[in-house]
């Protein structure tokens, strides 16, 4: 499954391979925008997620691997 993300991430396109062919997926943003992480430059933009990733993608949430962790100091 291949997903892929206009550049004002307003619009997800969805591929994958189903028994006999391709199938195309594809979701538009009336208001606002998909939540797409940042990537650097020198990386080629592949990320591997999870089906709870895609789902929260679709919903318009971060995806969880992408959500800041706080770090906490014990004292």
């Amino acid at each position: 499954m291949f997903v892929f993300c206009n550049e004002n991430r307003t619009i997800i396109k969805i591929l994958f391979w189903d028994i006999d062919g391709f199938v195309l997926f594809y979701k538009r943003c009336e208001k606002g925008r998909f939540y797409w992480p940042k990537f650097d430059v020198s990386a080629d933009g592949t990320v591997l997620i999870s089906e709870n990733d895609l789902n929260r993608l679709l919903d318009g949430l971060v995806m969880e691997q992408f959500v800041p962790k706080k770090n906490y100091a014990v004292v």
